[in-house]
């Protein structure tokens, strides 16, 4: 134990000092850490949220972060609205996925292709996934396996490069 203390001491000094294995050393355990709990979330998310049946308000894309002078440059993400009774109590959720994925005006496509992951019924209702202790919390898209392994792979990139660059 004392030695992991004395190596993680050490790539914070590395850090500190500006040194490249420091900074990487600490940028993998940061994308790790992240990643690691949003797979979690999303693991919860599949195999533990309760499906309802919602209205879907409006749905289609958006402007992400401030209007820019060239539209070009401008990126987009998904907007939806949507409506839900859980015990009695009516709610709106605005989150279609576990991901927030950002496009630029040329790839807005991408984004749209997301709604196929909607479940649709005949009379216009739609599926909600909610959290079953906080029914605020919901989504239009569950997370499916893909998804998690997606995320756990990004999680380990960074680890990967650090321990073929500084360990092998």
């Amino acid at each position: 134990m004392g030695e992991v203390v004395a190596y993680l001491q050490g790539m914070f000094e590395l850090a500190r000092a500006g040194q490249e294995q420091g900074v990487l050393f600490w940028i993998a355990v940061y994308v790790a850490v992240v990643c690691a709990v949003s797979a979690l979330r999303q693991w919860r998310a599949a195999t533990g949220w309760v499906k309802t049946r919602g209205r879907l308000i409006e749905k289609g894309t958006g402007e992400f972060g401030a209007s820019l002078a060239d539209p070009s440059m401008q990126k987009y993400q998904l907007k939806a609205l949507y409506s839900y009774v859980v015990d009695g109590r009516q709610y709106f959720g605005r989150k279609v996925s576990a991901w927030t994925m950002i496009a630029s005006k040329n790839a807005r496509f991408l984004l749209e292709r997301q709604y196929r992951g909607i479940e649709l019924f005949e009379d216009g209702t739609v599926s909600v996934y909610y959290h079953p202790a906080r029914p605020e919390k919901s989504l239009l898209i569950l997370p499916g396996l893909r998804s998690l392994l997606f995320t756990l792979t990004v999680g380990m990139l960074p680890a990967a490069y650090y321990v073929s660059r500084f360990v092998l």
